[in-house]
């Protein structure tokens, strides 16, 4: 098969049922089988059902999904790619490549689009003069002019964008040297994978009303999926030409909104909710923050990224992986006051 920096590009040779037999039970033997519900493995079984292999055919026409082998190229790169921000108590246990001719073309054809956007001016980053707006995301303006905003925010905004254009460094593609690509995660439901295995995802908020633009969402940080994860995670390709950096101060202009102005992206470092937070969003003490992140204001470190594209041809998803839960440690002893610690489910650990 061919390899580019974007994914694999392969056919792969799924002409084989005892291939997908094997897929389903293993899937059915795994310790997360209740993440794994029926859909999932009929999405699998429909494969190999009694009414012949030229249906079989038929529908692998769309898509097909292929194991990867441990330590291949394929393997090591997702495995580098999750162990950078792992899912707490969870292991990679198997790894599936993602394949659709008509997505690979058309995620092709939008790199050849963003790369063309480099001749034309109207694609520049313009936040150097981004103004300050009011709770409706409506600029301020003083004596008919629009009031800038300060130096620090300025500074901030500049450097997010640096960071962005760094993490992308190494994913480059010579053929389209100026479009960003990112290796990003997304976690979903396994209810939903067939259809984004045949049509690709959705260009629609779905998990609530578009907090940083009504737009897809992916995170750099496998750990920050996990509130997003139903059962499935995969890891996708993004690719932008000119992504907004998303800062303190911005979610009155971005949330249940489009792509702001001429930017294809935001790109979203993110911080834990706080009280004090500066785009005043103020949450009742008895509500749950725990999974309620901002973006990151000046001079503080972000936790998490988020990503946001808004045409389904920016994102491929590339790989299926499925997890393994990690095995229970034997009970361990704080020795600065001797008390015993007992470990109960989900990876935590109680005083005895």
């Amino acid at each position: 098969y061919q390899r580019r920096v974007h994914g694999t590009v392969r056919k792969p040779d799924l002409n084989c049922y005892d291939d997908l037999v094997h897929t389903i039970n293993e899937i059915r033997s795994s310790q997360l089988i209740n993440s794994f519900p029926d859909e999932y493995l009929l999405f699998f079984e429909e494969y190999v059902t009694s009414k012949g292999q030229e249906k079989y055919r038929t529908v692998t026409e769309q898509f097909k999904v292929v194991k990867v082998e441990k330590g291949s190229p394929d393997f090591e790169f997702v495995l580098n790619c999750y162990n950078k921000k792992p899912l707490q108590n969870y292991n990679i246990k198997s790894i599936y490549v993602i394949y659709n001719p008509a997505m690979e073309k058309a995620f092709r054809s939008n790199l050849k689009m963003l790369q063309a956007r480099k001749k034309s001016p109207a694609f520049n980053p313009k936040f150097e003069d981004e103004p300050l707006v009011d709770k409706e995301g409506k600029p301020i303006n003083k004596e008919g002019k629009p009031v800038r905003e300060s130096e620090e925010y300025r500074e901030w905004r500049k450097k997010t964008h640096k960071d962005w254009e760094e993490k992308a460094t190494e994913y480059m593609d010579v053929e389209f040297p100026d479009v960003k690509l990112l290796p990003v995660f997304h976690g979903t439901n396994p209810g939903i994978l067939p259809s984004i295995f045949k049509t690709g995802y959705a260009n629609l908020a779905t998990t609530d009303s578009g907090y940083f633009g009504k737009g897809l969402y992916s995170t750099l940080e496998a750990e920050y999926s996990k509130y997003y994860f139903q059962g499935a995670l995969l890891l996708n390709w993004v690719s932008s030409y000119s992504a907004y950096p998303v800062i303190a101060k911005d979610m009155s202009k971005l949330t249940g909104k489009g792509n702001y102005q001429n930017y294809d992206t935001h790109f979203v470092p993110v911080i834990r909710y706080s009280k004090e937070n500066e785009d005043n969003i103020q949450m009742d003490d008895d509500e749950n923050t725990e999974d309620v992140y901002l973006p990151c204001p000046p001079n503080q470190s972000s936790e998490f990224t988020e990503i946001v594209v808004f045409e389904k041809a920016q994102c491929i998803p590339r790989y299926l992986i499925t997890l393994e839960a990690l095995p229970p440690q034997s009970p361990a002893t704080n020795e600065e006051d001797g008390i015993e610690m007992k470990f109960i489910e989900n990876g935590a650990y109680k005083k005895m």
